[in-house]
């Protein structure tokens, strides 16, 4: 507790007051960034797991193969940062690096890779097309080639595709609201009691 009296040498502790606003504002960046890492590295783990199991599998259609899955590679893709002088924290999936967050560079989620976790999140339904059925059945077919893994037909009769909803961030927050609120307290608590020490 600082308790500042105004009997005397006014000047002096309106600069203290000054600085103990200073270090209450570094106080939330902080406690923010902390809180930003950690709910990063939750939403990664918990898209890489597929949502920790509950989401509806994925058909070939709505999920591009490579080496890894692109859910995997969407979530090491999750970023963070901190806005209105740690008065609020973003996470989404951006094409900036790491250090662009630690510097607190202005940060741009409206990527392709932002609208791909949105999809994503919310689902969607899309209309087949004659041209869509002849493209998806007769792609990479040969002697070897087996429908449902090389070659995607459609039938005729299928007149609509849908993207299932396999949300992330609502189930996130829910699940470590708790760990999160206490993390931020402990942080921004510590950080203001060093800088009133400098004080």
């Amino acid at each position: 507790m600082i308790s500042i009296g105004y009997d005397n040498n006014l000047e002096k502790k309106h600069k203290d007051l000054l600085k103990m606003s200073v270090v209450n504002a570094e106080s939330k960046v902080v406690a923010g960034n902390k809180i930003g890492s950690f709910l990063m590295k939750k939403v990664r783990t918990y898209i890489e797991s597929s949502g920790e199991g509950s989401w509806e599998a994925t058909h070939p259609l709505t999920l591009e193969k490579s080496k890894e899955t692109a859910y995997h590679w969407l979530g090491k893709m999750t970023r963070y940062k901190i806005k209105n002088y740690g008065k609020s924290i973003e996470i989404g999936f951006g094409q900036f690096t790491a250090r662009d967050v630690r510097k607190g560079n202005d940060l741009n989620f409206d990527s392709k890779l932002n609208k791909v976790s949105k999809v994503m999140q919310l689902g969607k339904k899309f209309r087949t097309s004659k041209r869509m059925q002849r493209k998806l059945g007769s792609a990479r077919r040969n002697a070897y080639s087996q429908p449902g893994i090389d070659f995607f037909p459609i039938k005729n009769t299928t007149k609509v595709l849908e993207i299932p909803s396999r949300p992330v961030m609502k189930p996130v927050l829910e699940k470590n609201k708790t760990q999160v609120e206490n993390l931020y307290k402990d942080k921004f608590n510590k950080v203001l009691e060093k800088g009133f020490e400098r004080l």
